[in-house]
């Protein structure tokens, strides 16, 4: 089946709208479906996390794999991150969105899972031509090995070696149905309420309709963060991005 496919490289990032409405349809069909394998997500990554600096520079390097007829079976959200740590040593990095610290948790290609193996052996067939493109290419995320895999400078696809495990929960479709499965969670969310009313703290549940009430709920939660972030009661620090 991976003879038939076709792989094209996007490399204009607008051109993910063009494309959206068939990447949702994809994204849907996902096994596990998390956020990060969204367009929305994608975009937004490549629009807040991309790196333009001195030491390292991205470049947006996302391909399709479509059918014969032009229907769309899969998308790899790549990018290239080339580094230069000396200003006249390079070194080019390929690999999947979501190389941040700690937002994206799972990555990879976004495919239907009966179509995943073929797209995955037409990207692979693809990229043996491709290679002198990046010095490495890291394929996190692919699940159709127990492993990972690389395409190394030569062109050749290896395994890489270890594991790491996606650990994800399916949750019920209903808030009384969480209750009703879990008695210690349940018994969690009481004491919380507990805590809050033994401090003197009242709470209510507020649906904000407008962009305006959105925007401004935003702002509320983004200073509690950066409070929390600054606390000086907290046991493990983190930064907090403005």
């Amino acid at each position: 089946m991976s003879m038939h496919l076709s792989v094209n490289r996007v490399t204009d990032p607008a051109a993910i709208q063009e494309i959206a409405a068939e990447w949702e349809q994809l994204d849907a069909l996902s096994v596990p479906r998390t956020p990060f394998s969204s367009p929305a997500w994608n975009t937004l990554w490549w629009k807040h996390y991309r790196r333009q600096d001195r030491v390292a520079v991205d470049e947006f390097f996302m391909h399709t794999i479509c059918a014969p007829g032009g229907r769309l079976v899969a998308v790899a959200p790549l990018f290239i991150r080339e580094y230069l740590p000396f200003g006249f040593v390079r070194f080019r990095f390929a690999q999947f969105f979501g190389a941040d610290s700690s937002i994206t948790e799972l990555r990879g290609l976004v495919c239907a899972p009966d179509d995943r193996r073929a797209a995955v052996a037409a990207l692979a067939a693809f990229f043996q031509d491709q290679y002198r493109s990046w010095d490495l290419l890291r394929w996190d995320g692919l699940r159709t090995s127990p492993n990972g895999e690389c395409v190394d400078g030569k062109g050749a696809v290896r395994d890489a070696g270890g594991q790491l495990p996606n650990y994800f929960i399916p949750l019920p479709s209903t808030w009384d149905e969480v209750l009703s499965r879990n008695g210690k969670f349940k018994r969690n969310i009481r004491k919380r309420y507990e805590l809050l009313a033994k401090n003197g703290i009242a709470f209510k549940l507020r649906v904000n309709e407008s962009a305006d009430a959105v925007e401004k709920s935003l702002r509320t939660f983004f200073d509690l963060h950066q409070l929390r972030a600054k606390s000086e009661e907290m046991d493990v620090k983190h930064p907090f991005y403005q």
